[in-house]
């Protein structure tokens, strides 16, 4: 009898020990974050269509516009558009490009909208996320999360609701400061 009792804890530690291999390696907190990335304190203001500025050790980024919208709309028939909310939708458009020797993408990247008055945005959330990604598509814009290239340039563009009153002021990325 003892000789099972070993046998069905082992079995018992065995699969613990799988469980929490499958849960550490499922965790957020072990997610690969990028060493590379170097993250300056100071404020960088750039003015848009005049240059390009580094928001990360291996990306470069050039707004190219803002455009202000009442309704988004979603580029599918089938898909309803993006209300303002009462508020304003600000698409940002911006050239992206790889500079790093390896490649990879904007995910480790934030994005916000300031307006005249120093209130943030961020951009729309998920619920809201899906539609613009296939508007972005469809105006030829590339998705932030597709892998770039070590040289690649691409085209991209982001999605903010601000208040009514709101006059768009600057996008932040990565406390990179394009004046719009």
């Amino acid at each position: 009898m003892n000789y099972n009792k070993k046998r069905d804890g082992h079995i018992a530690l065995s699969i613990l020990g799988a469980v929490l291999v499958v849960v550490q390696a499922c965790s957020p907190s072990n997610k690969s974050v990028p060493t590379d990335v170097k993250v300056s304190p100071a404020i960088v203001e750039v003015t848009p269509n005049i240059g390009v500025a580094s928001i990360r050790s291996d990306r470069d980024l050039e707004v190219i516009d803002a455009r202000e919208f009442g309704v988004l709309p979603s580029g599918n028939q089938f898909i309803e558009p993006i209300s303002s909310n009462g508020g304003k939708l600000v698409v940002v458009s911006f050239e992206v490009t790889n500079t790093g020797n390896k490649s990879g993408n904007l995910t480790f990247s934030t994005f916000t909208l300031t307006d005249t008055l120093g209130r943030e945005y961020t951009e729309v959330g998920f619920e809201d996320l899906f539609t613009f990604n296939y508007w972005a598509e469809s105006q030829g814009y590339a998705a932030l999360t597709a892998q770039l290239f070590p040289g690649q340039s691409v085209t991209a563009a982001k999605l903010f609701r601000v208040a009514p009153d709101a006059t768009v002021d600057t996008l932040v990325v990565n406390d990179v400061r394009y004046k719009l």
